[in-house]
């Protein structure tokens, strides 16, 4: 099947018909979307779409993805005769790359999408092998929120960043996907690094963790902020530069502590 216009719901398809080379396609997208070069048709937001003018657009395809819960009122689309397609749950970068695949096969790029995949998969593998050398992995807790404090556990594909990277995600055996946690168990659980997606994330953690020491170093030196835009869409290029930029923090952290 090839779609020639289209609807994207969710911006880590928008962003991924980009890396497809299918911005042309695109006819219509939520107020959330990466930057587009041309003047997209804005079909309301990622929570709370349009379904009059998704249906003015008259798109071959309606896309979204199982993550972003965008999608209500379908049965309206589907009585006019428009395409529902979702994209099942991007658990880990095996899913992430499958999705990438099948909305290739719905564009007509397939060979670019393999082309492009190679590259990622190069990059991925790099970031394992790099901090392959070193005796014992560090601990990591990622925050997607600072306020709340939320992190991710087993169920994201964050975690597998994190893994991939060279790390140990601390709340990876937590049951939600996108835990609240207390500030307390940073405490308990001792975490080598504190990523977050949150800007000025080293003041934020040093003011709630005053004279708390983690393995005899103040916890502001361990904490790395990472841009949210790259981490946060569940692509296979995001995925691989989110690998490529945590592994480097944790070398960064491996080669201030000393480790060989």
């Amino acid at each position: 099947m090839k779609s020639s216009r289209i609807v994207s719901l969710s911006p880590s398809i928008t962003a991924q018909m980009i890396d497809l080379d299918g911005e042309h396609l695109i006819a219509g997208v939520t107020t959330y979307s990466p930057p587009l070069s041309r003047e997209v048709e804005i079909v309301g937001s990622l929570t709370n779409p349009n379904i009059e003018k998704i249906i003015l657009l008259k798109p071959d395809a309606v896309l979204y993805s199982i993550e972003d819960s965008a999608v209500q009122r379908t049965e309206q689309l589907t009585a006019m005769g428009i395409e529902i397609i979702s994209f099942r749950r991007n658990v880990d970068y095996s899913a992430i790359c499958d999705n990438y695949r099948v909305l290739a096969g719905i564009i007509g790029k397939e060979e670019l999408a393999e082309k492009k995949l190679a590259i990622y998969n190069k990059k991925v593998e790099e970031a394992r092998i790099r901090t392959s050398q070193y005796s014992s992995k560090p601990t990591v807790a990622f925050f997607v929120s600072q306020e709340p404090l939320i992190t991710v556990s087993k169920m994201s594909f964050i975690n597998g960043i994190i893994n991939d990277a060279g790390g140990i995600n601390v709340y990876q055996d937590l049951e939600k996907a996108y835990p609240i946690v207390s500030a307390e168990s940073l405490i308990i659980l001792k975490p080598d690094i504190i990523i977050s997606m949150m800007p000025d994330a080293e003041r934020f953690f040093h003011t709630i963790l005053t004279g708390l020491r983690m393995k005899n170093r103040e916890l502001s030196s361990a904490v790395y902020s990472i841009d949210p835009d790259m981490i946060a869409l569940y692509t296979p290029d995001n995925y691989a530069e989110s690998v490529y930029q945590i592994s480097r923090k944790i070398n960064h952290y491996i080669e201030k502590s000393g480790e060989e």
